[in-house]
């Protein structure tokens, strides 16, 4: 993995840690939770990924979370689906064809919005992406630019999973889309934190969004499916030391 993918914060310096993930286009999820949490420019936000694409609101919400990285300290890591937006500036065919199948079948998605604010026709061709990237470089490059690994002292946080703590000969398609993390029979020597699966499905019932822990192999899971299950909700944690099962929760 190239190490510009990978990125570690100290944490020690700020008065609390919150971590959050598949916001998916919903920002107003985001800014009720960090209101209910009085998050303030002392404490630090981490964001493990999918911040659009689903949901009724996705430039609102990568502006809203792009203004956030700039005045306050904010770290976002990439999901799979913000990785898409990244291949709208591929010279590759073949990547450039993956992301319009992808485009076309994600009809509630930052694409179609691009297109409906920039007065362009909802076309999913190679003309279209090229003046979708001229007028949304900022957006598409801030997407692009994304960390796929964030350390901490007392954590690892990433979109899907981990297969191990060797950080550099990790996978980048399996950080983002991997399924079966539950399943990985690593023992991490800290927590790894994820979103991309949903908690209800691994708690087994379709209303319980509360995270899930696997206090053997150290790993958290946060996806409350805020926009992908019923009542699902978005998860907004605390996690004062690092030992994960002692998060606070704000749930919105």
């Amino acid at each position: 993995m190239d190490k510009s993918k990978y990125k570690y914060i100290d944490t020690k310096e700020y008065d609390r840690v919150f971590v959050t993930s598949d916001i998916q286009g919903e920002y107003t999820h985001l800014k009720r939770a960090l209101e209910k949490a009085g998050f303030t420019k002392q404490d630090v936000l981490i964001i493990c990924g999918d911040i659009v694409d689903k949901g009724r609101s996705n430039i609102d919400t990568l502006n809203y979370i792009r203004r956030l990285t700039e005045e306050y300290n904010v770290y976002v890591l990439m999901g799979n689906r913000d990785y898409m937006y990244s291949l709208m500036k591929s010279e590759s065919e073949r990547e450039l064809n993956f992301f319009l199948s992808y485009a076309k079948k994600n009809p509630n998605s930052l694409y179609s919005e691009m297109c409906l604010k920039a007065g362009v026709e909802l076309k999913y061709d190679a003309k279209t992406v090229k003046i979708l990237v001229s007028q949304y470089k900022n957006e598409i490059d801030f997407l692009s630019s994304l960390p796929v690994i964030l350390e901490t002292d007392d954590f690892y946080f990433v979109h899907a999973g981990l297969k191990n703590e060797n950080i550099y000969e990790q996978d980048i398609n399996a950080c983002l889309t991997m399924r079966d993390f539950i399943s990985v029979e690593h023992t991490f020597s800290k927590y790894c934190v994820v979103g991309h699966v949903p908690v209800c499905n691994l708690h087994n019932d379709m209303s319980d969004v509360l995270p899930y822990i696997d206090t053997q192999r150290r790993k958290l899971f946060i996806d409350g499916g805020l926009t992908t299950v019923n009542g699902g909700k978005l998860n907004l944690l605390y996690l004062p030391d690092r030992n994960a099962e002692n998060y606070e929760l704000i749930s919105v």
